[in-house]
């Protein structure tokens, strides 16, 4: 998929679909358009599922995730450990 493309679903359509309730419609967000991850939650005690670890803020192509977003981005576990495991390490 291009650049327009993705701009063209990132920057429009997907803030269309959240407001209309429309997420489950639109494809998975890209990790490589991610940033400033935010990790909250981590028991380290709970080592090594840190079950309890969630993203807490991020951007994604240079704009504020929004709540929703966030949902969607804590829904996938492994991309949530894995940041996890970057924050302690």
């Amino acid at each position: 998929m291009g650049v327009k493309m993705y701009y063209l679903i990132e920057k429009i359509l997907r803030p269309l679909a959240n407001a209309l309730g429309l997420r489950r419609y639109m494809p998975k967000m890209s990790h490589q358009y991610l940033g400033d991850i935010e990790i909250q939650g981590i028991d380290t005690t709970d080592y090594p599922d840190f079950s309890d670890a969630y993203i807490s803020y991020a951007t994604y192509m240079g704009r504020e995730c929004t709540d929703l977003e966030l949902e969607e981005l804590n829904e996938d576990s492994d991309l949530v450990y894995e940041e996890t495991l970057n924050k302690i390490f």
